[in-house]
């Protein structure tokens, strides 16, 4: 890779980076998402299934205030 194209690269990798919303927020997304499908009653993996119900008890645990 030439150096022009690496430096191309690396700014559009750094640009992207920026553009994302906060990861936070991308994992209240995604399990909202996986929160719906369960509801919907589509089969999950166990994996996910376990970390819904951990993310739920945090939650629980830890709510946002009013």
């Amino acid at each position: 890779m030439t150096i022009r194209l690496q430096k191309t690269a690396e700014r559009v990798a750094q640009d992207r980076r920026a553009a994302y919303p906060d990861v936070g927020d991308q994992l209240d997304a995604v399990f909202k998402l996986a929160l719906a499908l369960r509801e919907a009653g589509i089969p999950l993996p166990p994996e996910t299934l376990a970390w819904l119900d951990t993310v739920a008890a945090i939650k629980r645990a830890h709510p946002k205030p009013v």
